[in-house]
């Protein structure tokens, strides 16, 4: 399972940051995945 090898584990932290951070870029939820990422982290 690829959430608990480093590498895929280290693919959704990207993906979960660069989604909101592309999706939301003009509004106030760019930042609604920064919590869910820093867990994983």
């Amino acid at each position: 399972m690829w959430r608990f090898s480093i590498q895929g584990r280290l693919a959704e932290i990207i993906i979960l940051y660069q989604l909101s951070h592309n999706i939301y870029r003009v509004k106030s939820d760019v930042f609604s995945q920064n919590a869910m990422v820093l867990a994983l982290a």
